[in-house]
């Protein structure tokens, strides 16, 4: 990717990072403060819902029809990591990217790992 790539990459996760929190702001989710622990349980419950999608053979979403079960809950978990990052300060967009370029130089299955 190119450094023009990665600005332009960061520059617009930023924003829907912040319009995730303005939302959920906005709904009343953030009128109370939440625990680090309540919106982590809030993320695995959004992967446990996409898993509950492929246990039904991935139907279309109820909610947003064009798309599948586990594309809405895969959505609906970074909504929440980005509200979550947003309203601790997080630098997602930037940490994603010094994370992918660390994955480029490990070697093949981390040394054999099994999973």
């Amino acid at each position: 990717m190119t450094e023009k790539n990665k600005e332009l990459f960061v520059r617009h996760f930023e924003r829907v990072q912040r319009e995730c929190f303005e939302i959920a702001t906005s709904k009343g989710w953030h009128d109370t403060p939440r625990t680090h622990g309540e919106y982590f349980a809030l993320f695995h419950r959004e992967i446990s819902e996409g898993f509950e999608g492929i246990r039904h053979r991935n139907p279309a979403s109820d909610k947003i029809p064009k798309f599948t079960a586990v594309e809405e809950e895969l959505a609906d978990t970074i909504i929440r990591i980005c509200d979550y990052a947003e309203a601790m300060g997080f630098d997602v967009a930037n940490a994603m990217l010094a994370k992918i370029e660390y994955k480029k130089s490990r070697s093949y299955r981390h040394g054999n790992k099994a999973v």
